[in-house]
Formats: C-alpha cells, sequence, structure tokens
C-alpha cells in the first residue's frame, strides 16, 4: 500500500466500509495522507466498525474524518474520533431519488422490507397481516436483493397468499416509498429513508431490533410486537408525524460533500507549502513495511 500511495501521491483519500481496510488506512495514516470515509449504511451502538463506547476502547486505524448522512448519525453511537470530525453532508443518492418520485400517487399500501436473516419472521407477519378481515391496505413484501433468488422455497407460505411479492432487483425501491404509507422491517438503513417520504414507520419486535434504538428514542416510529399491535396503532395515528427530514439527510449533498474535500484538500496543500501546526489529523506511529 505504502508503494501505491507514494507512486499515485493522493491529497486526501477517500473510503466507504473503512472496516476491512485497515493495513490501507495504516499506511495512509504513516505518509500523512489525511482519509475520509463516506457513510454506506446503518451505524448505530452495536455496530463494531463504529461503536466504541468507553474512555478505553481506541481504533489507531480510523478514518480521520467521517461524513455522515445528518445530525442523527453524530450521536447514534461513540466514535474512536471526535464530534469535531464527524460532518454532516447528506445522502446523494437518496436526494435524487426522492427528487424522481416526488410525484408519485400514494396508495393505501403497507411496505415490509425484508431481509435475509429475519425474512422467516417478516414473512410470515405480513401473511398474517394479510389474512385480516377487511384490511384496506394491499401488502407489498419487498425482498433483499439477496433474497430473490430461490424465495419460493425459502417463504412458501407467501406463493399463494395475498401478499404482493417484489422479487426483482430492478424494483424500485424509493418508487415503493413514495407510493405507501406504512412501512415496516426490522433494522434495515431502508427504515430512515422511508421515513423521509413521510411513511408511518414500525419496527417488528424481531432478533436485531435493537439496532433501531436510537430511531425508536426520537419517537418517530414505533415498536409492534404483534400485527394486533400494528392495526391498533395505525387506527390511532392516521398520517406519520411531521419531522425535519435533514436531522436523518442533509440537503444539498453533493455541494456539501465537494465543499468539505475541496477544504480539505486546500488545507494540505497549505501545510505542505507553508508548515505549521495545523488541524489536520497527526499520522499515528508506524513503520513501513513491505507492501
Amino acid at each position: 500500500h505504502i508503494l501505491t500511495l507514494k507512486r499515485i501521491k493522493p491529497k486526501v483519500v477517500v473510503v466507504v466500509v473503512s472496516y476491512g481496510k485497515e493495513d490501507f488506512i495504516e499506511a495512509c495514516k504513516c505518509l500523512h495522507i489525511p482519509v475520509v470515509e463516506l457513510q454506506h449504511g446503518l451505524i448505530g451502538p452495536f455496530h463494531v466498525g463504529y461503536a466504541y463506547q468507553g474512555e478505553q476502547r481506541s481504533k489507531q486505524t480510523f478514518p480521520d474524518y467521517l461524513l455522515v448522512f445528518g445530525d442523527y448519525w453524530i450521536n447514534c453511537t461513540e466514535y474512536p474520533i471526535g464530534k469535531n470530525r464527524i460532518i454532516s453532508v447528506g445522502y446523494p443518492f437518496l436526494e435524487e431519488e426522492r427528487k424522481k418520485y416526488a410525484s408519485t400517487p400514494r396508495k393505501k399500501q403497507i411496505l415490509i422490507l425484508s431481509q435475509g436473516s429475519i425474512g422467516q419472521v417478516l414473512s410470515k407477519f405480513a401473511l398474517e397481516l394479510s389474512q385480516t378481515r377487511d384490511l384496506d391496505y394491499e401488502i407489498l413484501y419487498k425482498l433483499h436483493p439477496l433474497e430473490c433468488k430461490g424465495w419460493e422455497k425459502k417463504y412458501p407460505w407467501l406463493l399463494s397468499s395475498n401478499v404482493k411479492v417484489i422479487d426483482t432487483q430492478e424494483a424500485a425501491l424509493y418508487e415503493l416509498f413514495a407510493g405507501s404509507t406504512i412501512q415496516v422491517g426490522v433494522y434495515s438503513t431502508t427504515l430512515y429513508e422511508g421515513l423521509t417520504f413521510g411513511l408511518q414507520t414500525y419496527v417488528l419486535d424481531a432478533p436485531g431490533f435493537e439496532y433501531m434504538l436510537p430511531l425508536l428514542e426520537t419517537g418517530l416510529v414505533h415498536k409492534v410486537s404483534s400485527v394486533e399491535e400494528l392495526l391498533r396503532s395505525i387506527n390511532s395515528r392516521k398520517s406519520a408525524r411531521a419531522f425535519d427530514t435533514e436531522y436523518f439527510f442533509k440537503a444539498n449533498a453533493v455541494a456539501n460533500i465537494s465543499s468539505f474535500l475541496n477544504g480539505l484538500i486546500q488545507r494540505v496543500r497549505s501545510s505542505e507549502t507553508h508548515p505549521s501546526p495545523s488541524n489536520l489529523p497527526e499520522p499515528q506511529t508506524c513503520t513501513e513495511r513491505n507492501p
């Protein structure tokens, strides 16, 4: 890594998913190259890649800066770097998709977001929900892309049900958000995205829901343990609670990211031409090794 970096001579390195890249990040730090990570998905107090609670827990090969979707993510866990190095910038793709489907008509649809790890529980929940008498909502079951192949054998009870299974990777998730009223899931990052489309959001009490505790504490979503509890909550809540979507996903993401990176690059160049104490990250103590 060190030889490659010396040949390329980058001013700044940007990574997505920093864990698993510790050797590369260490090489960057040895060469005084700032490392910036772009948030890629769910972060919370139980994510071993980011959560470092307690003064005794640290990580020397963590990026120097973490660019997150919004202010919510700054406080959802304790990171191994200071909060002044965690910057809210937004999520460019989500921002564009919201614009694309802004005029999509909303229907009485309940969108259930599956995940392979808890698909058995969610799919049976969807089946039971679809069997509710006088339910005037269409039930959509959106498979995770990794579940699309062979789902018929894994969830055979859905084959003859009234649940509409979305089993193609080409299905536009954000169009489903825009056209639905309610979403149900367990610990998928997409639940946060669905919130920004104004969906009533419910977290099913199933293994892994703990990842959503910071979100549940906001009061914007509700945890349910059964179909009956979900229906009672739906009947008592006629619409989603209004909130500032920028708290989760800051607006003008591309401009924000570009502004931060350009500013950091200018600081690096300035430190090269006029060496002086600055707030650029100090490299860790290391020894160069053969790549």
